[in-house]
């Protein structure tokens, strides 16, 4: 309300003795309003679209609540600044807990702040959900170990814990904070006695369906008899939505590029100031269908890298895939690094996006080399146009596992929408704002003779 005042009356306002009134009323319904939506529940906000929306609605009830009380009390308050306020405070929650959920994942992602599950049922998709909670340590979720059939401990990389009968006994002895339960593992009757057993005694419970690569945004309530049943949607691409994806990528590059040339301008002086060589770098990627085409971005690395390549091979942080990354490579430069950090260095791929040959979303473009490693059902990335930015990109970016790089590209082919590509690009350039804030603290630190605030992926 301070900003709205402020904004209204075109100086810096203060907030009298009857705006702060409406001030706190506003600010205790929001908070009731957010608690009605259960979004202070981690089940709740870990799925970001639907967090917003809570807050939407939230912000929403809250501004007509100060309307109302406004019409019953008589005392006078401005409509633009009731709807001025809820469009601040909608902003504010919004960034405030986007960046508490990265603080906490880059926590989690450390070791802290963990949730220890029991797997509920051995066989196949145990053994990958056990995975993706691996190669995804920011989700807060370890596997404590399973129950089951003996025999797959290696797999799951949890030790056996019993049978599945032994379940609340299991729970209370390991200190596990959750279950979840595989249901292609377990018979009809047994899922159904265990779930309600886990309900009973205050314990959380997670069921897994068994899909994999299918968008939560497809699957649809439709209770039959009052039993639950979902309904998958199928991943439909209407010509609309080919044609709206490609009017983004022309303005988005576009209105980039405009905006981004002075950055580029500093950024190839700087690269020509520090080593000899070119400020573009250019390479044969693959694109959509299997054609190669020229990548384009500045150089990060000293002139003759390609060449010396195969002296630190051995210093790959990638972990079972064709991929390389090494955070002490030797060839990137000062500049480069600091470039690559705040990716400066992808801005010239904006051509690529504008020839046609990229999209601003997509996978991003391997290598002949890395294609040529990839498997049949990898291989359908390429049935779409690699992205300047992708899912993989905003989500797995610096973890080493091979896992995310390849379950997350696929969900993107088969999930792809207008809404996803808008949705990724909002996200990049938050992590890429939040990544330039970072450098920026760690140079001011270094300059204060401080130890550094932060390290630098």
């Amino acid at each position: 309300m301070l900003a709205a005042q402020t904004v209204r009356n075109g100086h810096p306002s203060t907030l009298g003795p009857l705006n702060l009134g409406w001030a706190v009323c506003a600010v205790v319904v929001n908070m009731a309003l957010i608690a009605a939506h259960s979004l202070y529940l981690a089940r709740v906000c870990s799925v970001r679209t639907t967090e917003v929306q809570g807050l939407a609605r939230s912000v929403l009830g809250a501004s007509l609540a100060l309307l109302l009380l406004e019409t019953l009390s008589g005392a006078p308050l401005p409509l633009r600044e009731v709807w001025l306020s809820g469009a601040c405070s909608f902003a504010l929650l919004v960034i405030g807990r986007g960046a508490f959920t990265g603080w906490l994942r880059r926590n989690r992602a450390a070791g802290r702040f963990v949730r220890d599950v029991v797997l509920v049922g051995a066989d196949v998709d145990a053994v990958e959900l056990a995975a993706v909670m691996r190669e995804h340590p920011e989700l807060g979720f370890r596997p404590s170990g399973y129950l089951g059939a003996s025999g797959f401990a290696d797999v799951i990389e949890a030790p056996h814990l019993g049978a599945v009968t032994d379940v609340v006994d299991v729970v209370e002895r390991t200190a596990a904070t959750g279950v979840v339960l595989i249901a292609s593992a377990l018979p009809a009757d047994v899922l159904n006695t265990i779930a309600r057993r886990l309900l009973d005694q205050g314990v959380h419970v997670h069921l897994s369906s068994g899909l994999r690569g299918i968008a939560h945004q497809r699957f649809r309530a439709t209770p039959l008899a009052h039993e639950p049943l979902v309904y998958l949607e199928p991943a439909s691409l209407t010509p609309w939505q080919v044609a709206c994806k490609r009017m983004i990528d022309v303005i988005g590059a576009v209105v980039g590029m405009i905006i981004t040339a002075p950055i580029m301008l500093l950024a190839v002086l700087a690269i020509k100031l520090e080593s000899p060589g070119p400020a573009l770098f250019r390479q044969e990627r693959v694109g959509r269908n299997g054609e190669r085409f020229t990548f384009l971005k500045l150089r990060t690395m000293v002139n003759n890298a390609e060449a010396l390549r195969a002296e630190i091979e051995t210093h790959n942080q990638r972990i079972s895939g064709p991929l390389f990354k090494s955070a002490d490579d030797p060839r990137i430069t000062r500049v480069g690094r600091l470039l690559r950090t705040t990716s400066i260095d992808e801005l010239p791929q904006l051509w690529n996006v504008l020839q046609g040959t990229m999209s601003l979303v997509g996978p991003r473009p391997a290598l002949p080399s890395e294609v040529a490693q990839f498997d049949e059902k990898l291989r359908a990335r390429l049935s779409v146009a690699p992205g300047l930015t992708g899912l993989w990109q905003i989500e797995a970016r610096d973890n080493p596992s091979f896992g995310p790089y390849r379950r997350l590209d696929l969900f993107y082919v088969e999930n792809w929408s207008a809404w996803l590509d808008i949705r990724i690009l909002f996200t990049t350039i938050v992590r890429v704002v939040h990544r330039a804030t970072r450098v920026a603290r760690r140079a001011d630190d270094i300059k204060a003779g401080a130890a550094p605030s932060v390290v630098l992926d």
